[in-house]
């Protein structure tokens, strides 16, 4: 429904595969979301007049973990297309890698606590 429209529509197994194929293939640079929140309002709407987007910017590097604790990532490919190649990309001075004299953007997982996405 349209609570879950967003674009690129990733709906069906073949969506999901070819997905992961172009990833896996170079042909996809960078894994980011642009974190389009919009209000339980707006999405009510039918499909074809309610926006696109979800207030999901949190949860991106933690369904990215949990493919590659599935097998169907590596962590280093999460890293490099979350963290590294952004910042390549788009010429962040001092980011998307630990080092020396860099920024220090790091997040700590705890990949055995679990926890439960809410409204709240």
């Amino acid at each position: 429904g349209s609570m879950i429209k967003w674009n690129p529509a990733i709906k069906s197994q073949f969506d999901r595969d070819a997905l992961r194929k172009a990833l896996y293939e170079g042909r996809i640079d960078v894994i980011a979301t642009d974190h389009a929140p919009h209000t339980l309002e707006e999405k009510k709407g039918s499909y074809t007049t309610a926006p696109s987007g979800g207030p999901l910017v949190q949860h991106s590097l933690v369904t990215m973990l949990e493919m590659a604790h599935q097998g169907i990532f590596t962590p280093e490919m999460v890293v490099e297309k979350m963290c590294h190649n952004p910042a390549r990309l788009f010429q962040i001075d001092r980011r998307g890698f630990i080092r020396e004299g860099f920024y220090a953007d790091i997040v700590l997982v705890d990949p055995k606590n679990s926890w439960t996405v809410s409204k709240e």
